[in-house]
């Protein structure tokens, strides 16, 4: 399957905000510099939603709207998850970890040399054989 890049970033504008504290409201500038990708863009998408989603003007309150404004999930979005434990995305030595490198390879579908960065595991050898693991999007490798 496909999608459509205004879903794709429609997708992303829904992760970023239900992975933020409840009620923690967010910006385009905030959505599109997490993910590297345009303002306008973003703000398509958003405005869209405000179009189609929002409540009628006469219920709104001290809503903003337009390209700078707030981006709120609605009150009846719950989150999927609990909250994570503190100290969750803090680095921990107790633990051993691995490297993370920058390499590249010729592209014969673009038809450049490109980059990728590749997660080598602790203690990593290339004697071994390993699992592999890929994850990317079509504009996330430049």
């Amino acid at each position: 399957m496909r999608l459509s890049l205004q879903t794709d970033y429609a997708l992303r504008t829904l992760m970023f905000l239900a992975s933020r504290k409840k009620k923690e409201r967010g910006t385009i500038a905030e959505v599109a510099g997490f993910f590297r990708i345009s303002e306008a863009h973003v703000a398509i998408v958003v405005i869209n939603w405000r179009d189609t989603a929002s409540p009628p003007k006469d219920e709104r309150r001290g809503s903003s709207r337009g390209f700078g404004g707030p981006i709120v999930l609605n009150p009846d979005d719950v989150p999927a998850y609990p909250e994570p434990p503190m100290g969750f995305d803090r680095r921990r030595e107790d633990i051993p970890h691995g490297q993370l490198g920058m390499i590249g390879y010729d592209s014969k579908t673009v038809g450049t040399r490109r980059k990728m960065q590749v997660y080598t595991p602790p203690g990593y050898t290339s004697e071994k054989k390993y699992p592999v693991q890929t994850c990317g999007t079509s504009f996330s490798f430049r």
